[in-house]
């Protein structure tokens, strides 16, 4: 591990390749820091040099040269991170065909049991009262839809990662994002949005990242 060399992202910017020597030289008042090297899946937020040596799990290595000249920072995204299908700001977001197939099993399930709880097609806006409910309750133990569940993905808070479990958030946003597939161009803009995000996920600052 020691001579492996070592990217940090703070605040959605990357810097790096840095030895391992140079890790108790990084901000790690910076809360947002956040670790990668060669070999793991994902990013390692850190709190500090002893917390970064502990989830690493690698040994406390002498200090680098204090030199004046700053460590060589490499573009974003290296090819070794590229290839590792990680971002910058450590999620993986959800592809196209997640966001649509979940969109698509939500919908038809919704209007399956709206089907075999009303009957008939006069309780049409009954039935997007009881769909848009039974989503929002599935955000409290999945972190969204049961479209999401079964497809292994779930919707964040884009600024702290925390689980998206707010009921009365999430039928709000699965109202909005109902409205939105009249217009068609919001619920399509994550398929060119740096953050995968559609134009609702923005109301809400939420991505669909997965599990």
């Amino acid at each position: 591990m020691n001579g492996k060399r070592f990217y940090v992202v703070q605040d959605d910017e990357q810097t790096g390749p840095f030895p391992i020597g140079q890790l108790n030289q990084v901000n790690y008042a910076n809360r947002s820091t956040q670790l990668w090297t060669e070999g793991l899946n994902d990013w390692v937020r850190v709190t500090g040099y002893e917390d970064a040596l502990i989830k690493l799990n690698i040994s406390r290595a002498p200090s680098a040269p204090t030199a004046n000249s700053s460590p060589v920072i490499e573009p974003l995204y290296s090819g070794q991170i590229a290839d590792a299908g990680l971002s910058a700001d450590s999620y993986r977001y959800a592809d196209a065909g997640k966001r649509f197939g979940a969109f698509m099993i939500n919908y038809i399930l919704g209007f399956i049991v709206s089907g075999m709880v009303f009957k008939t097609s006069s309780h049409y806006y009954e039935g997007i009262v009881l769909n848009l409910t039974i989503a929002a309750l599935c955000y409290i133990p999945f972190s969204g839809n049961i479209g999401h569940r079964i497809l292994g993905v779930k919707v964040v808070d884009a600024a702290t990662g925390e689980e998206f479990k707010n009921p009365a958030k999430a039928i709000v946003r699965e109202l909005a994002k109902s409205l939105s597939t009249y217009l068609i161009v919001p619920v399509i803009w994550f398929l060119w949005d740096k953050k995968k995000q559609n134009l609702y996920d923005k109301i809400f600052n939420t991505i669909v990242i997965d599990r």
